[in-house]
């Protein structure tokens, strides 16, 4: 599966895309929700749902020495970036890279799906 990672702002070096390693791409999915014990021995819950904000995706893939060069440009100086996936289109920030000998490891924290 193709992943394209892209600078919200204009920059030459600022785009790149990996071939996700098959079923590598794994997304961490939570709950909003707050859970307090009570006086009674019970608990008091309040759930506010699920937000795309809170997903975490983690993509592995091969690795070459451009595209480890590219990766390391977009942490340094972009803030946010654009992802595509085959999920959706997002609004992200990269939270780590690792790269490897052979594969490499990216962790893509979502602020907002747009499409």
């Amino acid at each position: 599966m193709r992943v394209t990672i892209a600078a919200t702002e204009f920059d030459l070096d600022g785009v790149v895309s990996v071939y996700a390693m098959r079923n590598t791409e794994t997304s961490e999915y939570t709950r909003r929700f707050n859970k307090t014990p009570t006086l009674d021995g019970g608990v008091a819950v309040a759930d506010f749902g699920f937000t795309e904000g809170d997903t975490v995706k983690t993509i592995e893939f091969k690795q070459d020495e451009e595209t480890e060069r590219l990766l390391k440009h977009i942490i340094k100086y972009h803030a946010t970036v654009n992802v595509s996936t085959k999920d959706g289109f997002y609004v992200a920030t990269l939270a780590s890279f690792e790269p490897g000998d052979q594969l490499a490891t990216l962790e893509l924290s979502i602020n907002e799906k747009i499409a």
